[in-house]
Parts: C-alpha cells; sequence; structure tokens
C-alpha cells in the first residue's frame, strides 16, 4: 500500500466549497440563535432545521428570506455563497431580492 497522495486523491473545489448548510450554520453562529431557536422564529420542528444544515435538503425560498432577515446576513450569500457588492444594511438586501 502506498501512503504518498496522488493527484487523484486530491478533493476538488467543489467537495471544499461553503454548501449552503454551511452558511446556514455559520449565520445562525454569528446571529447567537441555536437550531431551536431558528425552528421557534420559522415555525417548523427543529429536525426540519438541523436537515436544512446538514444540506439534505435545502429551504423553502420563503423560509430562506426570512432565515436571511433574522440572522441579518444577505439573503445573495445564504443561497450562492457570494456576498453582493452592495453596501447598506442586511434588510435592504433581502428586500431587494426576487
Amino acid at each position: 500500500m502506498n501512503d504518498a497522495s496522488t493527484d487523484n486523491d486530491a478533493p476538488t473545489e467543489e467537495q471544499l466549497a461553503p454548501t449552503m448548510g454551511d452558511r446556514l450554520g455559520k449565520s445562525l453562529k454569528a446571529a447567537g440563535m441555536s437550531i431551536g431557536d431558528m425552528a421557534g422564529f420559522l415555525e417548523v420542528h427543529r429536525n426540519t432545521v438541523a436537515i436544512w444544515i446538514r444540506g439534505e435538503r435545502p429551504p423553502h425560498p420563503a423560509m430562506l428570506k426570512l432565515w436571511a432577515a433574522r440572522t441579518r446576513v444577505p439573503l445573495e450569500w445564504l443561497e450562492s455563497g457570494k456576498w453582493p457588492d452592495t453596501p447598506g444594511d442586511p434588510l435592504t438586501w433581502v428586500n431587494q431580492a426576487r
């Protein structure tokens, strides 16, 4: 058995890129909220929020918009990982989104 890694063993950029679930979890932590807090705010079961964070299923767009507003992060960032170029209040970003 060869311990040396080959190029074929190297992870891809896509595999290492943060997922929507990663961003949901980071936004919760930054907002000082727990999964239970967000579940209560969204009026969903805490298991549903956990499923979203684990990346098993994405939240409905309406839930994602509420999540962005509650955690005060840009909706665009939650959706795509891209931070908007527009300065200003995160609630403005959410209100301008689709």
